[in-house]
């Protein structure tokens, strides 16, 4: 590569980084806050994790230790480029034109002259508020997001306007509609329940059937556990998805009651049945909103089971533990909260087949196959992170 050559791509590479920046001040730009009080503001073009982070401001480029940060966020810059009308009394209302993120961000505001006004509408291309009750005269306009301010150039009057300042205020606004005239594209309102999402569940597990059973040949012995695993879901009709889940679950062998009637007979070095399992499903929702809504699904998928190893010392008795592959079957009800937090219950239920060895004091060792239907319960409660 001849010099020339790669002194064009240098060239290049500038000047798409500046064309980014000077394009990411009237939207979201990074936001780096030092400790030193300073803050950077630019778009982020290099990052070496614990080590430094390469900006590109107006003013240039910026290289910044790791060790000065104290933050680094992305934030909304917005931009006022007009208001209509120009000048009315208290409880008005007013429009304010310029570029804002396309639905409102929690922490926000639009102030005249220091005091909040009420919004009554937020778009991305203009937001409609009604003007508060600030003294006579002329008031800076100011749009707050985050950190983030874009400032009115024209001040709004509050009542009292002559007839040359109302001249000019239609003119403007006669301006302001013919520019806003050509049709903007609005995405459509999702309607329903929101039930696309990624849950992490936490959950207590309870043996059900025979695997909590300490009484008969298919008894588990299985006390109370706990487990954790996270849930997909897929929207594919109003009140439809598709959840493909994952779990594991850990359930103590109920030692006690083998030993209930002979103490310390019994013992085990894992001490713990171990189940995974993925799942594959379809489910319903009934909506109360569209982020609050009861669901309720059937799954189906595939377990990984562990079995513990037991010792009887008494007879120096003993069967190694076993692990087993199966499929099995399950379904699902719960209720979702401003599709933020879920709690429901979960249950899943498969017969791994185990191959056990077992030997009676030094004597030889024999195998067997065991069938042992396992099935749990899971009361949970879930965090949706999408």
């Amino acid at each position: 590569m001849t010099s020339m050559v790669r002194s064009l791509l240098t060239l290049l590479t500038l000047l798409l980084a500046f064309g980014t920046t000077l394009t990411a001040q009237n939207g979201e730009v990074d936001i780096i806050y030092l400790k030193n009080g300073k803050t950077v503001i630019g778009t982020i073009v290099e990052k070496i994790d614990g080590k430094t982070v390469v900006i590109e401001t107006k003013e240039g480029t910026e290289l910044i230790d790791y060790a000065d940060i104290k933050e680094m966020v992305k934030e909304f810059v917005p931009s006022v480029s007009g208001l209509a009308p120009m000048n009315a009394n208290a409880g008005a209302s007013v429009v304010i034109y310029g570029s804002f993120p396309a639905s409102r961000p929690a922490k926000s505001s639009v102030t005249f002259s220091g005091t909040e006004a009420t919004v009554t509408q937020w778009r991305k291309d203009k937001i409609t508020v009604t003007v508060p009750s600030v003294g006579a005269g002329q008031h800076e306009v100011v749009v707050t997001i985050g950190g983030q301010k874009g400032v009115a150039e024209d001040r709004f009057t509050l009542s009292g306007v002559t007839q040359q300042q109302q001249q000019l205020q239609q003119q403007r606004n006669r301006k302001m509609e013919a520019a806003q005239s050509e049709p903007v594209y609005q995405e459509p309102m999702e309607t329903g329940s929101q039930l696309n999402g990624f849950w992490w569940h936490f959950a207590m597990s309870k043996p059900s059937g025979v695997f909590g059973e300490v009484e008969g040949d298919e008894a588990g012995f299985a006390k109370n556990g706990y487990s954790f695993g996270f849930e997909g879901r897929v929207k594919v009709e109003e009140n439809l998805f598709v959840p493909v889940g994952f779990n594991l679950a850990s359930n103590e062998l109920n030692l006690d009651e083998l030993n209930k009637n002979n103490p310390g007979v019994f013992e085990s070095e894992d001490g713990s049945y171990l189940h995974m399992w993925i799942t594959l499903g379809i489910g319903a929702s009934v909506n109360f909103s569209p982020s609050s809504y009861l669901y309720a699904s059937a799954d189906a998928g595939l377990m990984l089971a562990h079995r513990p190893d037991l010792e009887a010392k008494v007879i120096d008795f003993k069967v190694e533990s076993a692990d087993a592959f199966t499929g099995g079957f399950g379904y699902s009800v719960g209720f979702v909260a401003g599709n933020a937090v879920s709690f429901g219950m979960k249950y899943f239920s498969a017969t791994p087949t185990y191959t056990l060895s077992s030997s009676l004091g030094s004597g030889s060792s024999n195998e067997e196959d065991l069938d042992q239907k396992t099935s749990l319960m899971q009361l949970f409660v879930a965090i949706n992170f999408d």
